[in-house]
């Protein structure tokens, strides 16, 4: 979403990249997506059964 920092992000995905991510090597691409996909399908729904 838009509302992600650009600075947040780009820490966010240097230490996946150093962590759990290490083997992988994920792009600031592929990471903004996967991040878009939690959003909507989980956090989204989540919000959704709160109300």
């Amino acid at each position: 979403p838009a509302r992600w920092k650009t600075t947040d992000l780009d820490q966010a995905l240097h230490i996946a990249n150093l962590g759990l991510l290490a083997s992988m090597d994920v792009s600031m691409e592929a990471f903004r997506a996967t991040g878009a996909r939690v959003v909507a399908e989980v956090i989204e729904e989540l919000e959704a059964l709160a109300r």
